[in-house]
């Protein structure tokens, strides 16, 4: 259970931050997310901090 649970952080973690090769549909897509949910972006971001030890 505990592997899966890491990949499955692991996995939210990348598709927050990975851009892929459009980095500005990223940046849109996390203006949408920021304006419909701002308290699941804020942890989007929390996550990541505690992760990966960085930011977006």
């Amino acid at each position: 259970m505990e592997d899966r649970r890491l990949n499955a952080l692991d996995a939210v973690v990348r598709a927050w931050l990975e851009t892929g090769s459009d980095p500005d549909y990223l940046a849109r897509q996390h203006d949408t997310v920021r304006a419909a949910m701002p308290t699941l972006a804020r942890a989007l971001d929390d996550l990541v901090v505690e992760l990966k030890g960085g930011g977006r």
